[in-house]
């Protein structure tokens, strides 16, 4: 019985540790670039990082708080998605930009 419970109780933290995990995932942009956008699960998401192939430099972004879908915004950048359509905003050009970007498939 106690080996049961043991089984039952490691299943459950499992579960409750996956649910709070970070979720990253890597995209390819319209404009050429590829980036890991990583949604923190620390603050219960309300922060992600954002980071560009081939730098190490992290770009913090905050969630907007939209009525649909999601935005996250900071450092000149943005990052919206909506019905599954993803898109990347580059506030760092005048006039700003918004480039289409597809998950990346990985092994």
């Amino acid at each position: 019985m106690t080996s049961r419970l043991t089984a039952i109780t490691l299943c459950f933290a499992g579960i409750s540790s996956a649910a709070f995990a970070d979720n990253q995932l890597t995209f390819q942009c319209d404009n050429g670039k590829t980036l890991t956008i990583t949604y923190m699960s620390g603050n219960n998401y309300r922060s992600a990082r954002l980071v560009f192939a081939g730098t190490n430099r992290p770009i913090m972004l905050e969630n907007q708080g939209v009525g649909s879908g999601t935005y996250y915004a900071g450092g000149g950048w943005g990052f919206a998605e909506h019905h599954d359509e993803f898109t990347l905003i580059d506030d760092t050009s005048r006039p700003s930009r918004s480039f289409s970007c597809h998950k990346v498939r990985t092994k």
